[in-house]
């Protein structure tokens, strides 16, 4: 069995369309805490040579939503929507 380290960041930014830098590496997902349920949005995964959108969706019932990053390339940022009253206030990359 492969072991790998979930690190929570805690953090308490608005969705309002900004760049977040992460640690570059290679990643299967990025994990968001929400201050609340979303529905849908489009997010924009940074790599270092190129930009990839993917979809935000809450996981049903809570504010926790899980972004899959396909590329095995070195993820370097991700662009979070701009949502009105919705904050980010915690990521975890696994």
């Amino acid at each position: 069995m492969t072991a790998f380290r979930l690190t929570f960041s805690p953090c308490d930014l608005p969705l309002d369309g900004r760049l977040v830098e992460v640690v570059p590496g290679r990643y299967d997902w990025v994990h968001l805490d929400l201050s609340a349920p979303v529905g849908e949005a489009t997010v924009w995964l940074h790599y270092r040579d190129a930009v990839d959108p993917e979809f935000l969706r809450s996981l049903p019932g809570t504010s926790i939503a899980r972004i899959g990053v396909p590329r095995r390339e070195e993820l370097v940022a991700v662009e979070l929507p701009a949502l009105p009253g919705v904050r980010l206030l915690g990521t975890a990359l696994t």
